[in-house]
């Protein structure tokens, strides 16, 4: 996916945005559907729908071709690539040393392809076959993918992924785990196409075209018993999709041709923002390698050691009730404003997470209702896991559950301390992730209102000025009342401080920043990250109605604040990649120090509010510091509008 500083090709069709193309956000794709149901037809489709996107889809054949003669072997192979040893001089060159060459670098891969090869019940040669076709693939994969130019895509048919069909479809007794494990350890393209068809459609395909010459001369039922095992295969294969992060375009490849490109163009138009938009950590920088640059942070190691001796039992009504059964205890996930749970299950691995007892039902269903909107968009985000009801919120004991699909291989993106140039790169990436989020919210209006955002896309807020001049009315004279320390002086910045929150209200509410859902917690804390893999936007707990500006003044110091303090260079970098996924206008921008000071006086006022029930001095302490802030941010003392300035000026 695109990563920061990659740049997008040119092209139009109907009015769309120009597609990110081979050196921006696309590469490869891979089609993955059952025998029959139309792969070879349907790249001719796809190739014409992307022709129009300003892209060139290439089959694997004439991308190795293509990417050889462009080469310092080009003087010599070119000519060789079309005469009958072609076939073979793709072998000695691509295939043999990058095909092997993976499952030499990746031993776990090869311990997965070699034994899902072993434990199939087919004769030596057959094995030798699927292997060999393995191996092609995989080279294939290995050099086209960073060679391609700008506009260029590939487009396997029978990739990596859908090389889990030969190698777990002959196996009677393949596990699940087994498949998941394999398509966990291939490397990922950019896009999956699943192409569908019913089983009549594909078995008219097959009746025309001929069976594939591994089942020619099989009989009939050991034909079905392998069709119904792939399908079984597929089906795994399309859960794991689900959890893996992938941008995913589906395809009923049945009906007119027409009908086709339709759905097809609709499919690509719904991706393309996702695909200019969700990027990924760059699989070159060597922070996110296990064991490689980038240490873990001292607080990650200490969660990881103390959840080893808690395993809770899992809720087994709540399992019950969302139609789930666990096997075993699982384990406690660890961080985020709930208790989760890691299981594994009749239905995959989930994540299952009680909610703090302080959360409203109504904030739980908001978030519900985000997610299902970017799963219907394809954005990277969490899949909830409905009941046989189809509900997904379930209340037992007077607590909130929910479960989601395990977002497989990724980790945090605060699980290590990274090096400068990969500080700068997860900015860049988290900040265009951010922009593509906003854009593809919006229009989107949440069934239910939270208390820190807008009633409607054109009403007042839930919680206006009044209500929190309200909230401080009677504590002036608890402060000073309770002879703490610090409390006079804080007693008597209330009334300048409820003054300026409404001076900045009214200053805010005319200039009339863009509204939209915003995430509400956008942090590092808050992406899941892996090499190569778009970043997967976790905890949509707090997203609401309200200014996209919000989101962004709160983001842009989370990723900007590190250990050696503010680092404008981080914080250009993510107004940056936020700004080429989602333009604002750069009076608006210059907004956001006035945003800042509204949102921590607001915080301030319920720090004062929550201390006069509790007299516990953390909120004293809070509160004089938000009101320091938002005093640092008028006073332009806060490095924050430099950072912007810079971002501007380019």
């Amino acid at each position: 996916m695109v990563g920061a500083g990659a740049g997008t090709g040119t092209g139009t069709v109907g009015g769309d945005p120009a597609w990110p193309v081979a050196s921006g956000g696309l590469r490869v794709i891979e089609l993955v559907g059952p025998v029959g149901a139309g792969k070879s037809t349907l790249r001719a489709h796809l190739a014409a729908a992307l022709a129009g996107r300003g892209v060139e889809v290439l089959e694997p054949a004439a991308a190795v071709d293509r990417v050889l003669r462009r080469s310092a072997l080009g003087p010599i192979a070119g000519p060789l690539l079309g005469s009958r040893i072609g076939p073979l001089v793709r072998t000695v060159v691509v295939d043999l040393p990058f095909g092997v060459g993976r499952l030499v670098r990746h031993p776990r891969l090869g311990r997965s392809v070699v034994g899902a090869l072993a434990a199939s019940p087919i004769p030596g040669w057959h094995r030798r076959i699927i292997f060999r076709r393995w191996i092609e693939v995989a080279g294939r994969d290995a050099l086209v993918r960073p060679r391609l130019a700008p506009g260029e895509v590939v487009v396997f048919d029978e990739g990596l992924i859908h090389r889990a069909v030969n190698l777990f479809a002959w196996r009677p007794d393949a596990t699940a785990d087994s498949v998941k494990g394999y398509l966990a350890l291939v490397p990922p393209p950019d896009a999956v196409v699943v192409v569908q068809a019913g089983s009549g459609v594909a078995a008219e395909r097959l009746a025309e075209r001929g069976l594939p010459k591994r089942l020619e001369g099989r009989e009939p039922g050991h034909v079905a018993a392998f069709l119904e095992r792939t399908r079984r295969v597929l089906r795994i294969t399309d859960g794991w999709l689900a959890t893996a992060g992938l941008p995913v375009v589906r395809v009923d490849n049945e009906g007119p041709e027409e009908a086709i490109d339709t759905q097809l163009e609709a499919q690509l138009t719904r991706l393309a923002g996702v695909l200019r938009g969700a990027g990924s950590i760059a699989p070159v920088g060597p922070a996110f390698r296990p064991g490689v640059g980038g240490i873990p942070r001292p607080a990650a190691v200490r969660s990881l050691v103390g959840r080893r001796a808690r395993v809770p039992q899992p809720p087994l009504a709540v399992l019950a009730r969302l139609g789930i059964r666990a096997h075993g205890k699982g384990r406690p996930a660890g961080g985020g404003r709930g208790s989760s749970l890691i299981l594994d299950t009749d239905r995959g691995r989930i994540l299952l997470k009680r909610y703090k007892a302080t959360v409203a039902v109504d904030s739980v269903r908001g978030e519900h209702a985000v997610l299902n909107y970017l799963e219907a968009t394809a954005f990277p985000a969490p899949r909830l896991v409905a009941g046989a009801d189809g509900e997904t919120l379930v209340e037992e004991a007077g607590r909130l559950y929910a479960a989601f699909s395990y977002v497989v291989g990724h980790r945090r993106a605060d699980a290590r301390l990274l090096p400068p140039g990969a500080a700068r790169h997860l900015a860049a990436t988290a900040g265009g992730t951010l922009g593509v989020l906003h854009a593809t919210l919006a229009g989107f209006v949440p069934p239910t209102s939270s208390p820190s955002g807008f009633t409607s896309p054109a009403g007042p807020r839930v919680r206006d000025v009044d209500w929190y001049r309200a909230l401080i009315a009677d504590a002036p004279a608890s402060l000073q009342g309770s002879g703490h320390p610090a409390a006079g002086g804080l007693a008597q910045r209330l009334d300048p401080v409820a003054m300026e929150l409404g001076r900045l209200d009214a200053t805010l509410s005319s200039a009339e920043p863009t509204r939209g859902v915003v995430h509400g917690d956008y942090g590092p804390y808050n992406l899941l990250v892996r090499p190569g893999r778009p970043i997967v936007v976790v905890d949509f707990e707090l997203a609401r109605l309200d200014w996209w500006l919000t989101d962004l003044v709160t983001a842009i110091p989370r990723f900007a604040i590190g250990r050696r303090g503010w680092s404008e260079d981080r914080a250009i970098a993510f107004v940056t990649g936020y700004l080429e996924r989602n333009a604002i206008s750069p009076a608006e921008l210059e907004r956001l120090p006035e945003v800042g000071a509204y949102l921590a006086l607001r915080r301030a006022i319920v720090c004062v509010a929550r201390w006069v029930e509790s007299t516990d001095d953390e909120w004293l302490a809070e509160a004089t510091e938000k009101m320091n802030l938002a005093t640092a941010y008028l006073d332009r003392r806060h490095p924050l509008p430099d950072a912007i300035a810079a971002a501007l000026a380019g």
